[in-house]
């Protein structure tokens, strides 16, 4: 007697699918820009709100400001690190007595 293998307990395996189509079958190829014609030339995001949804709009102008922040303190930073920098290259090339204390 031979003993049948018990089904899954999802209920019966699914066939392999079968192989992809190409993509060129499957999707048209996508048209010109939806945010501007190519006669005119795109807004940015800031200018030109109603092209993004309302919740998109508000984290891209969040992101923007982050940006503008984030670039004054990054100045902010090289200046004061070429403030420390500069007198410690100075000591250390010329503050050193060379001749050996004589």
């Amino acid at each position: 007697m031979a003993v049948q293998p018990t089904p899954p307990p999802g209920g019966p395996v699914p066939a392999a699918p079968a192989a992809a189509a190409p993509l060129s079958s499957i999707a048209p190829a996508p048209a010109s820009s939806p945010i501007a014609p190519p006669h005119e030339p795109a807004l940015p995001w800031s200018e030109n709100p109603n092209a993004l949804p309302p919740v998109i709009a508000e984290k891209v102008r969040a992101f923007e400001e982050w940006a503008v922040i984030n670039e004054c303190e990054a100045r902010q930073d090289t200046i004061s690190f070429w403030m420390l920098k500069i007198p410690a290259i100075l000591v250390c090339q010329f503050g050193t007595d060379r001749s050996g204390g004589k």
